[in-house]
């Protein structure tokens, strides 16, 4: 199963957790979101992203038209302890990771505002699965380094 995770970084602390896959493709938010003091080094957030990883569940059919949705947000807005996604996305930075029983992959995103939301952009990383917290550690810093 491809298992999915975020790391944020907004003001002045990181936010991590788990993204689910649903039955029909696309990737939500799920318990447990983490909030993590900005000071800490990429090896701490490579073990927090690990466990994200292992949180990440398959999430049966949503249906993506229900107002209910935005509730797929809430565990990222709790955690940054904002109520809405426009106040969480002024200023957030993140990377997404994707992984499964072979590679994990860092994709930098780009904020294009909360109506638009992130977008990838060049300078994805795919790394083995069995890699250290150090060697993962050092490649989301750089690929954090491009997100915008």
């Amino acid at each position: 199963m491809n298992r999915g995770a975020s790391l944020y970084f907004r003001r002045d602390s990181w936010i991590v957790g788990p993204l689910s896959p649903t039955a029909t493709g696309p990737f939500v938010a799920t318990e447990p979101y983490v909030k993590m003091p900005a000071h800490v080094s990429f090896q701490e957030l490579a073990t927090q992203v690990r466990i994200a990883l292992s949180d990440s569940r398959l999430i049966p059919d949503i249906d993506f038209n229900d107002p209910a949705r935005k509730q797929t947000l809430s565990p990222i807005l709790r955690a940054a302890g904002v109520k809405s996604w426009s106040t969480f996305h002024r200023g957030a930075k993140l990377m997404t990771i994707r992984a499964d029983d072979e590679q994990i992959t860092l994709i930098p995103k780009m904020n294009k505002g909360a109506r638009n939301g992130f977008s990838p952009v060049s300078g994805r990383q795919t790394l083995p699965a069995n890699s250290t917290p150090e060697q993962l550690g050092t490649a989301m810093e750089h690929v954090f380094s491009l997100c915008r």
